[in-house]
C-alpha cells in the first residue's frame, strides 16, 4: 500500500474532529460572549483533533515506510552476491548475510555470536588478529588474505575488507573468495619458477656453446692465418714460376734471333720469325701474371695493346706505313682464354702484314672486341689491303698460322666467319663468354 492511502483528506478529518469534539465536555466560560465563547471553544478544539490524527497518520506511514525500507534493504543485504559480515571487537559474528553462511557452509542462525576466528586456519589467526586490532584502533579501512576451513572441512583463501562502525563497538567486514585467483597465482609462480630453470639451463647451454664456439673461431683463426700464410708462399711461388716461365721465353727468343741471323735463306728466317711472334704473345701472358695480383683474370685491353705494340713494331718498315687501332672496352679472361685470343690476333696481324698490303705504302689494321648477344662476344680482325683469293678456304688452308687459329676458336668453342672484299677483308670470332670474368667499363 502507498504512503498517500494513509493520509486522509482535510475535510474527512474536520468532519471527524466535529464527531470528537460533541462527545467532549466544553471548558469554563471566558469572559466572552457566550456565543464568541462556544465558536473558538469548538474551533480550537476541531483544531487540536485535527493535528492529533495528522499525527497518529503520519505515524502509521512513517512506520510502513521504515519497515519496507528495511525489508529493501534486508533483501538486498541478505541476497548480495558478496559476503558481508558484523563482527563485535572480540571478532564475534553479530550478523551475516546468506553469501557468508555459504561460504562458512553453516545455517544463518548457528553462525551468529559464534567467533569467527574458528574458522581460521593456524598461520592466519595472527594475521587476522592484527588485522582486528588496526581496525578497531586506527579507525580506517583495512584487508587481507586469510585461509579458512568451513564446517564441511573444506579449505578457502579469502580477502577480508573492513571498517569500524559508527559507535565503534562493531566493524563491517567484506568477504571475497580469492582461492581460485591464489590457485591461479601459485600457478604462475609454478611457470615463473620452471621457466627460471628453463633459463638458467639453456643459459648455461649457451655459455657452453659460446665457449666452444669461441674456441673453434680460434681454431678458425689460426687455420685462417695458417691458410693464409700458405697462399702468400703459393702466391710467391706463382709469381716465381711466371717470371721464370717469361724469362725461359725470353732466352728462346733471343737464341731464335741469334740463330735468324746466320741464316741466309728468307723462307727459315720467315718462319722463325713467325715462332718468335707465337712465343712473345705467350711470353707476354706470363709477364702480365707475375706482374699481375690475381692470378684467374688478366687485363685483356692492355694485353692486346702490348701485343700490337710489339707486333707492329718488329714489322716497321721505312717503306711502309701500316697503322692500326684497337676497339676494345675493358674486360677481364682468364688466361686460358688470353692465349687462344692472343695467338688469334698474332697470327691474323702476321698474315695481313705479310699478304694484305704488297706493293702498297700504307694500310690500316683494326682490332676490336663487343658484345655479339647476352651470351656471347665477337673478335673481329680486319684490315684495308687485298682481297682473300676467289676459292680460299680457311679450313682447307696450308698456312700453319691460319690453322692455329681455326684450332684455337675450336678451343673457344666458337665460330670463324671470314669477309673479303675490294676494300679488304675481315675475320671475325663469335665465343662463348661463359670462361670469362668481367670488369664493367665502356664499349
Amino acid at each position: 500500500m502507498k504512503k498517500a492511502d494513509y493520509l486522509t483528506k482535510p475535510d474527512i478529518l474536520r468532519q471527524k474532529a466535529e464527531k470528537l469534539l460533541k462527545k467532549k465536555t466544553l471548558i469554563s466560560a471566558l469572559p466572552l460572549s457566550y456565543e464568541d465563547t462556544l465558536k473558538l471553544i469548538h474551533e480550537l478544539e476541531v483544531n487540536k483533533i485535527v493535528l492529533e490524527l495528522q499525527n497518529n497518520e503520519l505515524k502509521r506511514a512513517q512506520e510502513h515506510g521504515s519497515n519496507l525500507a528495511s525489508r529493501k534493504y534486508m533483501e538486498l543485504y541478505n541476497f548480495a552476491p558478496t559476503a558481508y559480515l558484523a563482527l563485535t571487537k572480540k571478532g564475534e559474528i553479530v550478523e551475516l548475510n546468506h553469501c557468508a553462511s555459504e561460504m562458512l557452509a553453516a545455517e544463518h542462525s548457528s553462525l551468529k555470536n559464534k567467533l569467527f576466528s574458528s574458522f581460521i586456519n593456524g598461520k592466519s589467526k595472527a594475521e587476522f588478529k592484527l588485522f582486528l586490532d588496526h581496525i578497531f584502533t586506527k579507525k580506517v579501512k583495512a584487508s587481507c588474505d586469510l585461509s579458512l576451513t568451513s564446517t564441511n572441512n573444506s579449505v578457502a583463501c579469502v580477502h577480508l575488507s573492513g571498517i569500524v562502525s559508527e559507535n565503534r563497538q562493531q566493524c563491517f567486514l567484506t568477504m571475497v573468495d580469492i582461492t581460485g585467483r591464489k590457485c591461479v597465482e601459485k600457478e604462475i609462480l609454478r611457470l615463473n619458477h620452471d621457466l627460471e630453470c628453463q633459463v638458467k639451463e639453456r643459459t648455461g647451454e649457451l655459455e657452453k656453446t659460446n665457449t666452444n664456439l669461441l674456441a673453434e673461431i680460434t681454431r678458425g683463426k689460426k687455420r685462417e692465418d695458417l691458410i693464409k700464410q700458405q697462399l702468400a708462399e703459393k702466391e710467391i711461388l706463382l709469381k716465381e714460376i711466371h717470371h721464370r716461365v717469361k724469362n725461359n721465353m725470353q732466352i728462346i727468343l733471343s737464341m731464335l734471333r741469334l740463330q735468324a741471323s746466320f741464316i741466309k735463306n728468307d723462307n727459315i728466317i720467315s718462319v722463325l720469325q713467325d715462332i718468335q711472334y707465337r712465343i712473345y704473345a705467350m711470353a707476354l701472358l706470363h709477364e702480365k701474371l707475375y706482374k699481375s695480383d690475381n692470378f684467374v683474370s688478366i687485363d685483356f685491353k692492355e694485353y692486346l695493346n702490348n701485343l700490337c705494340e710489339y707486333l707492329f713494331a718488329s714489322f716497321k718498315h721505312p717503306s711502309r706505313n701500316i697503322r692500326y687501332s684497337i676497339r676494345v672496352r675493358k674486360i677481364n679472361f682468364n688466361s686460358e682464354t688470353i692465349i687462344s685470343l692472343g695467338i688469334i690476333i698474332n697470327e691474323l696481324i702476321t698474315n695481313s702484314f705479310k699478304h694484305a698490303f704488297p706493293g702498297k705504302v700504307n694500310g690500316k689494321i683494326m682490332i676490336s672486341l663487343k658484345k655479339f648477344n647476352d651470351l656471347n662476344e665477337i673478335l673481329s680482325v680486319s684490315d684495308n689491303g687485298n682481297r682473300l683469293p676467289e676459292k680460299f678456304n680457311i679450313k682447307s688452308t696450308k698456312s700453319l698460322g691460319l690453322q692455329l687459329v681455326v684450332m684455337m676458336v675450336e678451343q673457344l668453342r666458337g665460330k670463324l666467319q671470314v669477309q673479303s672484299s675490294d676494300t679488304g677483308k675481315t675475320f671475325s670470332i663469335i665465343f662463348p663468354c661463359d670462361k670469362t670474368l668481367y670488369k664493367t667499363g665502356s664499349k
